[in-house]
């Protein structure tokens, strides 16, 4: 039981189960000051000495603190590096408290925790609870440190080898000094952290929202911080950066380098790195990368099944990177070159979609990886024997750069030999190659939705321009191949509702085209119509439109020749130009003069 040994407030706990405690009860507002001296524990509060006991079997020492904001300077550097474990724990009151903590000689470790921290560890320990600011040094390698967050939003600043300090959402601040071995973890919360690493040449792996710099004896982990600020003090230093299991975006620029998670959660920044790998994890989400060029001549080497990489001519800067679906590389200076490789199956490249652009594209067929290259001076087009590579310029305009080609063929060659599937075979083949394309088919809860999806998908993939009769002769497989996947084809109208009219059946949904005319005999456009919920009801794969009423009925043909209807569009605008209804030089209603169903022979 406890046992008064003084006015002071000084309790002496003895037990043969548990370890025996002093626990110090603050006088009044004051500083107070405790430390080691030849074995013994001196507190002191100002010149007056509240305690001085050997230590003995005492392994727990608790200050009580007051009402007031009280300063507690603890300086533990006496104390042998032998004796048994220590334990001290300070209580502020008043939420305004300072702490100094100033470690032993030798290995040490020390938790902080913004509320009751568990603290197992050997030799001399310390935690605080409800104090407003703590300040922990470290005097000699080897010492370890664990800085814990709250539930609340944190923000940290970590140096590393030098010092880490957590303002913590409650208003808290906790700050070590000198600890080799670091842990700083923000725990729940939208926490920030700063990390700058040090002078010489570290290890640097930034994987979602942690980070871990190592160099030598010096070894720093940063977890859960879900804005990370990552910064290099200078020389070569090499950082990784590995992406989260999600879809995220990755932006690469000359002295900087961000990554965005889709879900807002993880937000990243590198800076002043000259060199950056960075890894993208498997798992279904299709991960884009963006890279900005330097002043000087780059060169990008983009591996689809392989580690990719872009670097200046003057090696200050260089990036790999690796696991990427989308890849999006603008040069703007220097004389730059792109080197792009195939992958196993059908790749296409095809250049600018119109007279001006500087813009080239690298895909598979089932657009699996897509590569966008924006103002090269040469491209070169590397595959591999034996594979079907194909590339194609789709403006007649001469393209704005080198092409260089190994093992691509121009893609008129299709046609060289052309086969032709059965019916059920190419739309068996159509579905599962749309499927592949386009994982938002999969999500459809009804025919309504899967028809409005095949629509905008039909909408995004073709390319506005006139297509040639061969196109229209292929079966429903090929006609997609050389229209939406190498784009060789082009479709005005009537080859929109023909691509379309082909995905429908390969879906199973009842569809047909629909032939309209205006009055003046010119302004005709073909389309196509769904039955769905008993009726036949517009879908326009051309401008991407259903006809509904006011009220949210939707119109056949027929029945928006006579009533009064509005346009309903689905999706985004897709990069490139396509038709707008709304552009149109005439009205829509124009069409609707004369309606026919014509016999579909394809």
């Amino acid at each position: 039981m406890p046992i008064p040994r003084s006015p002071l407030g000084i309790e002496v706990l003895e037990s043969r189960t548990v370890p025996a405690a002093f626990v110090v009860y603050l006088p009044e507002e004051i500083n107070i000051s405790l430390t080691r001296v030849n074995g013994n524990i001196v507190v002191q509060a100002g010149a007056a000495t509240l305690f001085d006991q050997p230590m003995g079997g005492v392994s727990q020492l608790t200050l009580d603190g007051t009402a007031g904001a009280d300063q507690v300077s603890i300086d533990l550097r006496n104390h042998a590096s032998s004796s048994p474990t220590f334990r001290l724990i300070f209580l502020g009151r008043s939420g305004e408290d300072r702490l100094v903590y100033r470690a032993q000689a030798g290995k040490s470790v020390a938790k902080i925790a913004a509320g009751f921290g568990d603290i197992s560890t050997f030799n001399t320990l310390f935690q605080y609870r409800e104090v407003e600011n703590a300040a922990v040094h470290s005097p000699s390698f080897g010492s370890q440190l664990t800085l814990t967050g709250t539930p609340l939003a944190d923000t940290a600043n970590v140096r590393t080898g030098v010092s880490a300090t957590v303002t913590f959402g409650s208003g808290q601040v906790a700050s070590a000094f000198g600890f080799t071995t670091a842990i700083v973890d923000g725990k729940l919360g939208r926490d920030t952290a700063t990390v700058v690493d040090t002078i010489k040449l570290d290890q640097i792996v930034v994987e979602g929202s942690n980070v871990r710099i190592r160099q030598a004896a010096i070894d720093y982990k940063t977890l859960g911080f879900e804005k990370l600020n990552v910064s290099c003090l200078g020389g070569d230093d090499r950082v990784e950066l590995v992406d989260t299991a999600g879809l995220d975006k990755v932006f690469l620029a000359e002295n900087w380098a961000t990554l965005h998670s889709a879900d807002g959660l993880t937000e990243t920044g590198l800076g002043r790195f000259r060199k950056v790998h960075v890894r993208s994890q498997t798992g279904g989400a299709i991960d884009e990368i963006r890279i900005s060029d330097s002043a000087a001549n780059d060169k990008l080497v983009f591996a689809p099944l392989g580690k990719s990489q872009f670097q200046n001519s003057v090696g200050t800067r260089v990036a790999t990177f690796e696991g990427f679906e989308f890849v999006a590389t603008n040069f703007s200076k220097g004389f730059d070159t792109a080197t792009l490789f195939d992958t196993e199956g059908i790749d296409m490249f095809y250049g600018p979609s119109q007279p001006g652009s500087n813009a080239a594209t690298l895909t598979n067929q089932n657009r699996q990886y897509l590569a966008h290259v924006y103002n090269a001076d040469n491209i070169v087009l590397s595959g591999r024997v034996g594979e079907s590579n194909y590339f194609n310029v789709l403006t007649k305009a001469p393209a704005p750069y080198r092409l260089a080609t190994a093992n691509f063929v121009p893609a008129s060659t299709l046609y060289t030999g052309m086969r032709r599937y059965s019916e059920a075979q190419a739309l068996g083949m159509l579905k599962q190659l749309a499927l592949a394309r386009d994982p938002r088919l999969r999500s459809a809860k009804s025919d309504f939705d899967l028809a409005v999806l095949l629509r905008d998908h039909v909408h995004r993939e073709a390319l506005v321009g006139s297509n040639s009769e061969r196109w229209t002769s292929l079966d429903p497989y090929f006609r997609y191949v050389f229209a939406a996947v190498l784009r060789y084809e082009r479709v005005i109208c009537g080859g929109y509702s023909i691509l379309y009219y082909d995905l429908l059946r390969a879906f199973g949904l009842p569809v047909r085209i629909v032939s309209l005319f205006a009055a003046n005999g010119h302004n005709n456009h073909a389309s196509n119509e769904v039955f769905l919920g008993g009726k036949w009801i517009v879908m326009d794969p051309t401008y991407n439109i259903s006809l509904r009423t006011a009220n949210g009925q939707y119109l056949g043909y027929g029945e928006a020749a006579a009533v009064p209807f509005v346009f309903e569009h689905n999706g985004k605008p897709p990069a490139e130009p396509r038709l707008v209804v709304e552009k149109l030089s005439f009205a829509f209603r124009n069409y609707l003069y004369k309606i026919e169903y014509p016999k579909v022979q394809l």
